[in-house]
């Protein structure tokens, strides 16, 4: 009997737990667990409607399958909030959809600045800063796509590594704070400056390689969220060879097809020689030599399609995986 009523208890207290924890049980159930493309649950179709209200899933009725069009949805969400765009829905995915997401229409998060695109110094901001500076920090390391999870404006391990990042790809003291020389830089880089303040040099290439530059890296941009297939070259489907000789050849450029080919195309660079719309070689990945391409697109940012957990997407060149797997970059133009 004592059982019995033990266990009547713990059922009562779950359940008013789930109808008292965000709001309603449809609430506390959707965040229980990640979703992603495949995933046949009641969940989904929870997610789907919520979804539905804000103008991201279209389609015309809700089901309890995580397919394609889902994943597109999730991946509309992730955009218009600021968030890593994977298209699984995940912690930081629900914090936002509970947080609240008025429509597609919603632009991504701004930092809170004095002027547009700068940030305002007021201390040095280091591990365990807590406050609005930290999250307008986090919130232009967002923008710069150092970045990478969500903001909470705690000085956190993820804020550091962001900072570290940002400091080496701007070649400044690296240290992993945010000091007035480092904040400083994050305005300049924003205003489309150098570190020294001064404006950005443009690439070196004549006027047509230059309009080539910025329409390939446009080419790479659209296809964000494509899915990553192994042998795949189309929009159906990228690996990452694949999806660099297609990019190029839209805009008129003819590479060879498989990484180890490409990594001998055109004219070898070194990191610091790479001008938006060269190509990145990467080795030693998933195996031995050149065995991964990017597309460089500056400030460095290159786009790749990744492996089959994150397709195509931006990364910077200075993080610490694809810093140590970078080779050279290959101008091919």
């Amino acid at each position: 009997m004592k059982k019995n009523a033990l266990k009547n208890t713990v059922v009562a207290c779950t359940i008013a737990g789930i109808i008292t924890l965000g709001g309603t049980a449809s609430e506390a159930a959707l965040g229980s667990k990640a979703l992603y493309q495949g995933v046949r649950h009641n969940d989904v179709k929870e997610l789907q409607q919520e979804l539905k209200k804000r103008n991201f899933f279209t389609y015309g009725k809700t089901t309890t399958y995580f397919g394609n069009i889902t994943k597109q949805a999730v991946m509309k969400f992730q955009r218009a909030n600021g968030l890593a765009v994977d298209g699984s829905f995940g912690p930081a995915s629900y914090k936002a959809l509970k947080n609240g997401s008025s429509g597609s229409s919603q632009s991504k998060p701004q930092a809170n600045t004095s002027k547009a695109g700068s940030l305002t110094y007021k201390r040095a901001l280091t591990r365990g800063s807590r406050g609005s500076d930290v999250k307008q920090l986090q919130l232009a390391l967002k923008k710069l796509g150092h970045y990478k999870i969500a903001v909470d404006s705690s000085f956190g391990p993820g804020t550091r590594s962001a900072v570290i990042s940002f400091q080496r790809a701007q070649n400044i003291a690296v240290d992993g704070s945010a000091g007035p020389s480092t904040v400083r830089t994050i305005n300049n880089v924003l205003s489309g400056k150098t570190a020294a303040g001064k404006p950005s040099a443009t690439p070196n290439r004549n006027d047509s390689g230059s309009r080539t530059s910025i329409n390939i890296m446009n080419t790479a941009k659209k296809y964000i969220g494509h899915r990553y297939v192994f042998g795949g070259s189309s929009p159906s489907g990228f690996d990452c060879s694949g999806f660099t000789q297609y990019v190029y050849r839209q805009n008129g450029i003819s590479i060879p097809r498989a990484t180890t080919s490409q990594a001998n195309a055109g004219s070898r660079l070194s990191k610091s020689q790479l001008q938006p719309g060269d190509l990145l070689i990467f080795s030693n990945t998933y195996k031995a030599g050149p065995s991964h391409a990017g597309i460089y697109i500056g400030s460095g940012q290159f786009v790749h399609s990744a492996n089959p957990r994150k397709g195509v997407r931006i990364d910077s060149i200075n993080s610490s995986y694809y810093s140590s797997k970078f080779s050279y970059g290959r101008r091919v133009y």
